[in-house]
């Protein structure tokens, strides 16, 4: 019942599936399933973002990787005074990211290409690092 959650085949289908799991809580009286249960109520819009991105995906080892490593940034920054150094600090994570060129992926004509050289931007000249500390509103118009 949980899987039906994430894995239906659209949003009304999903939420379905999750008010049906809902009503049926008292079932699941277990630690584990009170958790999963917990979680799913608390995430439920995140985990199905995907049915409302055109042409989106569930998830892969890419974004996992990349939620992963934003994951453990976000612990760091907790610390962080200024909104202005945090999201410094995560422009920076991001734009290593984008600009980082792979190495070992399965589609081997990509190694040595960023994801930006993928997606055909012009990458010539920048300095990732200085770039990440733009305003936002200055890297839109360029």
């Amino acid at each position: 019942m949980v899987r039906m959650v994430p894995y239906a085949n659209g949003e009304d289908e999903s939420r379905a599936a999750f008010n049906e799991l809902l009503a049926k809580k008292g079932l699941f009286r277990d630690k584990k399933s009170r958790y999963i249960l917990r979680s799913l109520r608390e995430n439920f819009d995140l985990l199905i973002t995907y049915f409302r991105i055109k042409n989106s995906f569930r998830s892969n080892n890419i974004t996992e990787s990349v939620n992963d490593k934003i994951e453990m940034k976000l612990k760091m920054i907790r610390g962080y005074k200024k909104v202005s150094k945090a999201r410094n600090s995560l422009n920076l994570i991001v734009m290593h990211y984008r600009f980082k060129r792979f190495s070992s992926c399965r589609k081997r004509e990509n190694n040595g290409k960023s994801p930006l050289n993928l997606a055909d931007a012009k990458t010539e000249g920048i300095d990732w690092i200085i770039y990440s500390q733009k305003d936002a509103s200055i890297v839109k118009a360029l």
